[in-house]
């Protein structure tokens, strides 16, 4: 009667083991989740009033409103004479 003392097996361990971590590693990947998602609401919130403010003081917020022009045709290195 050695073994008669232990009422839990190592099968059933190792089982509660495994749930215990399946559920720290999914109540871990929802908070991230929920973070992810929530900053993300946030984020958008808040670049909106930005956009609105900006539009309010007559800046745009848009990168193509302050894109260089072309370069002429004759300053285009891979077009020079020299290099041909």
């Amino acid at each position: 009667m050695a073994g008669s003392f232990c009422r839990v097996s190592f099968t059933s361990v190792k089982k509660m083991f495994l749930r215990r971590f399946l559920r720290i590693v999914v109540t871990l990947v929802i908070v991230i989740l929920g973070g992810w998602a929530f900053e993300n609401w946030r984020g958008g919130r808040e670049w909106m009033k930005a956009k609105e403010r900006a539009a309010l003081m007559g800046v745009s917020l848009d990168m193509a409103d302050y894109a260089a022009e072309g370069i002429a045709k004759g300053d285009r290195l891979m077009e020079d004479a020299t290099k041909k």
